[in-house]
């Protein structure tokens, strides 16, 4: 079984309880010398080792960059190109089911980043492009570092820091 878990895995489901938590884009990539990284989208914030017991089936992840997880091992189940993960934690189960993927999973996120012209303002229902601009050449730019940036508007340029919600399509 240690060679099926070899590869890239996307999350597709977390449970945990009665709920359920499903990061978005969440991703795991196991390599065969042992080292893991992680991340979701196009981030990649994880780094570190795995190791599955084959007698036991109990999948041990050490992230090098992080927090120690305290909960131990996940006993994992795989089939075909799906994978399963069960444990418990703080006294409630948990379950993340993964199937295997050829590409890193794209966050909604992801998508946004670049320069956007915008094509209509409006503002308390009603149209106003042409207030704001006149001359069509106002954009806002998201960047990669979770700065954007809005230009040639009215008042000059705007720029902020903008969050991503890691469980909704949610930016503020």
């Amino acid at each position: 079984m240690t060679s099926k878990i070899v590869g890239l895995w996307q999350v597709d489901k977390v449970e945990v309880g009665d709920e359920e938590m499903t990061p978005i884009a969440r991703w795991v990539d196991f390599e065969k010398d042992n080292s893991q990284k992680s991340g979701n989208g196009w981030s990649h914030h994880s780094i570190g080792t795995w190791n599955l017991d084959p007698k036991s089936n109990a999948l041990a992840i050490v992230n090098t960059n992080g927090y120690a997880d305290d909960f131990g091992p996940f006993q994992v189940s795989i089939t075909q190109n799906q994978m399963e993960w069960t444990r418990i934690e703080e006294g409630m189960d948990v379950r993340v089911f993964l199937s295997k993927v050829e590409e890193i999973p794209t966050a909604p996120a992801d998508l946004l980043l670049g320069v956007w012209d915008f094509e209509e303002i409006t503002e308390n229902g009603k149209v106003k492009t042409a207030e704001y601009d006149p001359n069509g050449n106002r954009y806002l730019f998201i960047r990669w570092d979770k700065a954007f940036n809005v230009r040639n508007s009215p008042e000059g340029g705007k720029s902020g820091i903008y969050q991503v919600h890691g469980h909704r399509h949610e930016l503020f």
